[in-house]
């Protein structure tokens, strides 16, 4: 290998990677950067429990698929006196499924399906 292709080597294996875990992501209430925290209780908002995303009025199960970033979300409608259970989403007939691209950009932020989601603070 010539100095300039071990040098190019070099320079990718020194430099850190962009790539954040899901699982690093801070549990709690996200909202599109475009909204803002002030639409907290919206129709935009996907609450993260540490493993999955569920949207409003929701509950549901996000599980990794084969390709680069991609997740199916499998979800129960969760609202009333009777909240569901994750492991009760299957038995659902009106569940529904979506795949989605989700991306990590930091402990705080994350894009879904090429919208930029924040972590907005409980009020």
């Amino acid at each position: 290998m010539g100095i300039a292709a071990s040098s190019l080597v070099l320079i990718f294996l020194a430099t850190p990677s962009l790539a954040v875990e899901i699982s690093s992501l801070r549990p709690g209430v996200y909202l599109p950067a475009d909204i803002g925290c002030q639409g907290i209780g919206g129709a935009g908002e996907l609450y993260f429990d540490g493993k999955n995303f569920s949207g409003h009025y929701q509950l549901c199960r996000t599980d990794p698929l084969a390709w680069r970033n991609g997740y199916r979300s499998t979800c129960v409608e969760a609202q009333g006196a009777d909240q569901p259970k994750l492991e009760d989403i299957d038995k659902d007939p009106d569940r529904t499924t979506a795949d989605a691209t989700i991306v990590a950009r930091s402990n705080r932020a994350f894009d879904y399906n090429n919208t930029r989601y924040n972590f907005c603070e409980a009020p």
